[in-house]
């Protein structure tokens, strides 16, 4: 999807610009890779087993007994690499989650740098009352479980807490609404395995970050 140049240069603020531009990014990036990872899936799958069943009955010469312990060797030998891919789309998921928290955190860091006084250079913790005020009560009750439940997930994946989730994050993170959307703890192991996770959250950003922008006057 292109740019409109006479709108996203010609008008926009540029910390309005910023939000835009790496949303639209980090959304294109998010729906490529997804696509072709949930593609190779399920290629694999499909031609994985069919080699299973075609080896095992070439390579059984008609011996039924022989047939199903190959045929049950080679499904194995395949459901290790599915699990492989699995582990693969659970870590690029998980690594995406980081990244559009990141967006998240550095257009608000922005934000408070461009709320300074003169030189001063402040968080956007000293302006976040200030903001928050203004935005409509949707808003704060998203900007609310960013804050205090995207930020734990980020954590517990990035940093893990230097070793081991205390059972108090582990139950902050691991709520009935968390598993609907997505997300999962087992075994203190974090688990994302679908692209609509990220994508709930990136979008939240987006449309928290446009309030704020709105609510600041940068954009009408």
């Amino acid at each position: 999807m292109g740019l409109d140049f006479s709108v996203s240069c010609a008008t926009l603020h540029p910390t309005c610009r910023k939000v835009e531009t790496q949303y639209m990014f980090l959304l294109n990036l998010l729906d490529s890779v997804s696509s072709n990872m949930e593609k190779q899936y399920l290629d694999d799958e499909k031609s994985g087993y069919e080699w299973a069943k075609k080896s095992a009955k070439e390579s059984s010469g008609g011996e039924e007994i022989l047939y199903q312990y190959i045929y049950g060797q080679n499904c194995a030998a395949v459901d290790g690499h599915l699990s492989d891919l699995y582990d693969i789309q659970n870590m690029f998921y998980k690594s995406m989650l980081s990244t559009v928290y990141s967006y998240y955190e550095s257009i608000l860091t922005l934000i408070g740098l461009v709320q300074s006084l003169g030189d001063k250079q402040i968080p956007f913790d000293s302006v976040k009352d200030k903001v928050y005020s203004r935005l409509q009560s949707e808003v704060k009750i998203d900007f609310d479980y960013l804050y205090d439940t995207i930020r734990l997930i980020r954590n517990i994946i990035t940093h893990n807490y230097n070793g081991t989730p205390s059972p108090d994050q582990i139950r902050a993170a691991q709520t009935e609404t968390e598993q609907k959307r997505g997300f999962a703890m087992y075994n203190q192991e974090s688990y994302i395995v679908e692209k609509k996770y990220v994508a709930l959250v990136l979008d939240m950003e987006y449309r928290v970050l446009q309030a704020i922008c709105k609510a600041l006057g940068y954009r009408e």
